[in-house]
């Protein structure tokens, strides 16, 4: 099961007991597709292996989970 843990300031010491960990960068939630969504840990290839970056943009299923949960 996936869990969900966003953070605003720099990431507590739990951060580090998930196997992936994501940062979203935005300052305007009503523009939240052209917030900047970097993979801080993942796998060592594919396309959310470690330092990738993208636009919300780019990423529709990521976009609607956050738009369902923070609406």
């Amino acid at each position: 099961m996936a869990s969900l843990e966003l953070i605003a300031d720099s990431p507590p010491a739990s951060h580090r007991a998930f196997e992936n960990a994501f940062h979203v960068d935005g300052n305007d939630p009503k523009a939240g597709t052209q917030a900047t969504f970097r993979v801080e840990r993942g796998p060592s290839n594919g396309p959310f292996r470690t330092g990738s970056e993208y636009r919300l943009s780019e990423l529709d299923p990521v976009t609607t989970l956050l738009a369902r949960e923070f609406p």
